[in-house]
């Protein structure tokens, strides 16, 4: 998706493309923290993560903690 300088400015300045400039606010999460939850499923699951990304790892884990709940009978 190329857009021209036009085109950009254009989205960002006209109010007929409101659905288009929909952001999230996201926190950034601490080195530590994505350190950690790498290190629980490493220990807890035998896999180590090769995603970077923080949604999918933590997807990944969510999925894999209900797999373990389930299967230990809870």
């Amino acid at each position: 998706m190329n857009k021209s300088d036009e085109e950009i400015i254009r989205y960002l300045t006209k109010r007929e493309y409101p659905e288009k400039l929909l952001m999230e606010y996201r926190e950034v999460t601490p080195e530590k923290h994505k350190k950690a939850v790498r290190e629980v499923m490493r220990e807890l699951f035998g896999i180590t993560s090769v995603d970077d990304n923080e949604d999918t790892v933590m997807a990944d884990f969510i999925r894999r903690s209900r797999d373990l709940e389930e299967r230990s009978g809870k």
